[in-house]
């Protein structure tokens, strides 16, 4: 599930506060609006999430509460009594930010309660193997793309394709089966997707456990 946050934030200082924040994870797809225009198109299609500033002039986010059908943080220092969306006050930190994509459970159980057939033991073992190969990953991932070693990418995703099937983590796992078959023919579009996938294994990661 490759994310794409749309930020709505008119004030230039917080707008670069947020390229910097977003430099730390360059998996996350994002784009930043200055106004509340976007929201009149349909975002579902485009962007996983939205976070906000709560008012801009003289509107506020509030007002397009109908037209948001993904999952959204509204950014502001005063009490909401409307609780359809999350809230965090001002400054967004990446903790801040890394919970909010949380939120959206982007694994299940039901593979591999078949899998387990009813042995709760076996089912903690299998768990148990996904989070240490994932943690793995998540620590060593980084450095390979960094170093561009497209061999080794290629070996660590091709292990987690069938990970992600049994996790039941469709848009993952059809991006990871991309990622296997070309990296080595388009290496520089696949490190960009490989970055997103990292991504959703820090996600997944923080779920099961």
């Amino acid at each position: 599930m490759p994310i794409k946050v749309l930020f709505i934030e008119n004030d230039k200082v917080a707008q670069d506060s947020l390229k910097s924040l977003l430099h730390n994870n360059s998996g996350i797809q994002f784009t930043i609006s200055d106004d509340f225009s976007l929201l009149n198109e349909p975002l579902a299609n485009d962007y996983t999430h939205l976070i906000s500033v709560l008012k801009i002039n003289n509107s506020s986010i509030i007002d397009f509460k109908n037209l948001i059908s993904i999952p959204t943080l509204i950014i502001s220092d005063e009490n909401l009594e409307d609780n359809a969306f999350s809230v965090t006050k001002s400054p967004l930190s990446y903790d801040k930010l890394f919970g909010f994509l949380c939120e959206k459970i982007i694994i299940s159980d039901n593979t591999l309660e078949k899998y387990a057939m009813g042995d709760p033991e076996f089912m903690t073992q299998m768990k148990g193997h996904i989070i240490e190969e994932f943690e793995q990953n998540v620590n060593e991932m980084p450095v390979l793309i960094k170093n561009k070693n497209i061999e080794e990418l290629k070996s660590k995703v091709h292990q987690l394709v069938s990970k992600f099937s049994l996790l039941e983590m469709v848009s993952t796992y059809d991006l990871s089966k991309e990622i296997d078959a070309n990296i080595l023919e388009q290496p520089e579009k696949q490190i960009e997707n490989t970055k997103q996938l990292l991504l959703d294994v820090e996600i997944a990661l923080a779920q099961l456990k």
